[in-house]
């Protein structure tokens, strides 16, 4: 007599990230880093900013596993 167990399965993996980044400049003379943080408006924008990046990472897998038993 042999029983046989099977497992059988999908894994799906998806990563998304989001990021968003600025950069200023010419900021009044003696402004301190809290004000600059508190009131980006005060510099100006480099050119080419703000700028977005996203990015999607997804992995799709299949598995299997089997138990043999011999009686």
């Amino acid at each position: 007599m042999h029983d046989l167990d099977l497992l059988i399965g999908e894994e799906t993996y998806d990563l998304r990230t989001e990021s968003r980044s600025s950069l200023y400049r010419d900021f009044p003379l003696n402004t301190s880093y809290d004000a600059a943080f508190k009131a980006p408006s005060l510099g100006v924008s480099f050119t080419g900013y703000p700028k977005l990046g996203k990015t999607r990472y997804t992995n799709l897998s299949f598995w299997q596993d089997e138990l043999f038993i011999n009686r």
